[in-house]
């Protein structure tokens, strides 16, 4: 019991000296040292109203409320106004001359109150300055990284500072009293550190846009994206803006700030599912996807007013980003993918810096030296390790190109290799095809020059006993016998069947042509339908010729044979004693003959296809034939350079119809 008694005492006497260590700060003695942070020295009262003036803290019920405040001030995002106090005294080791260092930059609006009369309860002892990057550049003080506000003390007199901070960024606030030679040594360390980050962040934008450029690979073209928004978004935060833009600095600065930070969250959403080809539907896409949106928010929270409220949100995101893609480089790792450990170093040490930076803003962790500029160092090494990394794909695409082409090559040249054997195999097979193609067409010739013989020799003798009989009844004086006329047609008709035969062949051969002259087609016509008439006495051939007789170019004994197969089909196919009719006229650049006849007719299916070799018409049913004289037509009349269609009569039968280009 008495060693419990002693601890409680402890506690209670331990929280009474802590209470009333607390209840000042205290005061910042300026002495020999160039520089005093204000860390550790300040006290703070938070106005959720935004109200309170000066005047009001200065009654004793306010100036007791404030809290001694350990370390900087940082209360995250917030709408609350905090009013800090601190006291100053100079010793004479300290120059009379000094500089109140207040940042970052990105503070909306720091109103500051210097005691400069005896009276530290009177309002009117105290000078007013403004700035922030709300405030116009005219009512600040000297251009600098931070804000710099001037001031002058006694020897051995206190001077009450109390700062009045609001802001819809994060409510963050370090600073320092500086000598005049330390300020101008801090703003030129400041501006070198803080303009060799830009400059070489614009230089690895730069060149992974030419990268782009140059390799249409959208992944460089995100990457330079992400990297110029970080560029637009630390010229806000560094305090470069009143350097760049003095007089519009409190109009852009917030555009700058929180646009570039949402605009570098959109744009690191397709980088990320480019470079770990995140499959669209999986939830890492998805979440990646509402992080694009959520970058989106940050851009229209800026000119809506509700950056202080979206931009919390924002981070709590990056935060599970920055685990996930360090979880993701560590798959790339595993999967031995070009590049991949450096992914993990690049996201290894920009995730350490962003975790510490937004942990810093969300007030997880105090205002420090260390987490005031981690952030930039981090994604330094981040771009250039990126860069490293990317450019590192690059040269393992173009080996797997060059690979590639070699299998290529590689497989082409087999390929051609196992080619040309074929061609040889298929070059002999075909030399022997062709030697088996010329022997039988050596004994066709011989055999068409066999037939052609056998036909002539009977046919000759049956001619030449014809002209027999008809002398002996001319000397016998008897008239002409009518059936040696029928006879007579009957051999010529033998000698067409026989030279369409041959015709056959020749069409099939070298020079289907024959030898082609200037004709009249009407007296043609008249001969074809003079022969036909013979040979189908039953039937009547009608010949209508419109105008005048067309001059034609071709081969007459062709032309002839067509006409006769066309005229024989026509009888062949129609019944006895109808009509074959026969028109001739001239259209455009044509000579155009029909033959239309009064038989069953042919369906408009069969139009086209009745014109292949071999191929015969439904109606041909009982009738004679080959299937080789309308073939035989089209091959004549083509050759001659003209056309031949069928097409049923307009009552019923079948209308052929050639077409003969006409002579020039």
């Amino acid at each position: 019991m008495n060693r419990l008694a002693l601890v409680l005492l402890t506690l209670v006497l331990s929280g009474f000296l802590h209470s009333s260590i607390d209840a000042a700060a205290a005061p910042i003695l300026l002495g020999e040292a160039p520089s005093y942070p204000l860390a550790g020295h300040q006290e703070q009262l938070v106005d959720p109203t935004g109200k309170l003036t000066l005047d009001d803290l200065l009654t004793p019920a306010l100036a007791a409320r404030f809290k001694p405040l350990p370390g900087n001030l940082n209360r995250s995002y917030t709408r609350d106004t905090v009013w800090l106090r601190f006291t100053m005294q100079r010793t004479a080791l300290f120059p009379e001359q000094g500089y109140l260092r207040l940042g970052p930059q990105f503070l909306d609006s720091i109103t500051i109150h210097i005691q400069t009369g005896s009276n530290p309860a009177d309002p009117a002892a105290y000078r007013t300055i403004r700035v922030g990057d709300h405030t116009p550049l005219d009512d600040q003080a000297p251009l600098s990284s931070d804000y710099l506000i001037p001031f002058a003390l006694l020897p051995d007199t206190p001077c009450t500072v109390y700062l009045r901070v609001q802001s819809t960024s994060a409510v963050t606030l370090a600073g320092a009293i500086h000598t005049p030679a330390s300020i101008i040594s801090f703003n030129n360390r400041s501006i070198l550190l803080n303009g060799g980050y830009l400059a070489v962040a614009l230089v690895i934008g730069l060149i992974n846009l030419v990268v782009f450029l140059r390799l249409r690979d959208r992944l460089f073209l995100y990457f330079a994206l992400y990297v110029l928004a970080l560029f637009i978004a630390h010229i806000g935060m560094a305090g470069f803006l009143p350097l760049l833009l003095p007089g519009q600095t409190h109009l852009l600065s917030d555009y700058v700030t929180g646009g570039g930070f949402g605009l570098s969250t959109a744009v690191f959403t397709p980088f990320a599912i480019r470079l770990f080809r995140l499959r669209p539907g999986s939830w890492l896409y998805r979440y990646f996807f509402l992080q694009f949106i959520l970058g989106c928010l940050v851009i229209l929270s800026v000119p809506l007013d509700l950056y202080g409220f979206v931009a919390p949100v924002t981070l709590i995101a990056l935060l599970i980003t920055i685990l996930l893609l360090v979880g993701l480089s560590i798959r790339e790792v595993r999967r031995k993918e070009p590049g991949a450990l450096l992914y993990l170093a690049a996201f290894g040490v920009s995730n350490i810096g962003y975790a510490v930076h937004f942990l810093r803003l969300l007030s997880v962790l105090p205002v420090a030296w260390w987490n005031l500029h981690g952030v930039q160092v981090a994604t330094l090494l981040n771009m250039v390790l990126m860069t490293l990394a990317l450019t590192e794909r690059v040269h393992a695409a173009e080996q797997a190109a060059l690979n590639a082409a070699r299998n290529a090559e590689e497989k082409a040249l087999e390929l051609a290799g196992e080619m040309t054997r074929e061609l040889r195999h298929k070059q002999h097979d075909l030399e022997e095809a062709l030697e088996n193609e010329h022997r039988a067409l050596e004994q066709k010739s011989r055999f068409l020059a066999m037939l052609s013989h056998e036909y002539r020799t009977p046919l000759a003798i049956i001619q030449a006993n014809l002209d027999l009989l008809e002398l002996q009844q001319r000397e016998d004086g008897q008239p002409p016998e009518p059936r040696h006329g029928s006879m007579r047609r009957a051999v010529r008709r033998l000698v067409e069947v026989m030279e369409t035969s041959l015709n056959k062949e020749r069409l099939e051969g070298p020079n289907p042509y024959g030898t082609r002259q200037r004709m009249t087609l009407h007296p043609l016509l008249d001969e074809v339908i003079d022969e036909s008439e013979g040979f189908w006495p039953d039937r009547l051939f009608v010949f209508h010729p419109a105008g005048d007789s067309p001059i034609v170019e071709g081969d007459p004994g062709q032309l002839k044979t067509a006409l006769l197969n066309l005229l024989d089909n026509a009888c062949k196919y129609s019944p006895p004693e109808t009509v074959v009719t026969i028109t001739c006229r001239t259209d455009s650049e044509m000579a155009v003959v029909t033959v239309t006849d009064q038989g069953s007719g042919i369906s408009s299916g069969e139009a086209e296809s009745i014109f292949e070799k071999y191929r015969r018409g439904s109606a041909s049913q009982g009738t004679s034939g080959a299937g080789l004289g309308l073939w035989l037509v089209r091959q004549i009349i083509e050759q001659q350079g003209g056309y031949i269609t069928l097409a049923p009569g307009p009552d019923k039968g079948t209308v052929a119809t050639i077409g003969l280009p006409l002579s020039a």
